[in-house]
């Protein structure tokens, strides 16, 4: 059994550790940091662009990509 140190949490052993909110917190994340770092938009126009401002067509990708993931997930399900 292994010691922690007392300010950090042991790092979970599979992604099924987390909950789902802790999962859409950590798909925010990762795109407010896409929108910052790769596309150089400012904090608020991430903001606007995470609170549904952005452009039809960015909202038409995003839905697209998600069905893909969720193909994708019930396709590795079955394998």
């Amino acid at each position: 059994y292994a010691m922690h140190h007392p300010f950090t949490a042991p790092k979970p052993e599979h992604e099924k550790w987390f909950s789902s909110d802790k999962k859409e917190d950590l798909e925010t994340l990762r795109r407010v940091q896409y929108l910052l770092k790769v596309e150089g938009v400012t904090i608020e126009g991430a903001k606007k662009r995470m609170n549904g401002d952005g452009s039809k067509k960015e909202q038409k990708i995003l839905s697209t990509l998600k069905e893909i993931k969720s193909q994708l997930l019930e396709i590795k399900r079955y394998m």
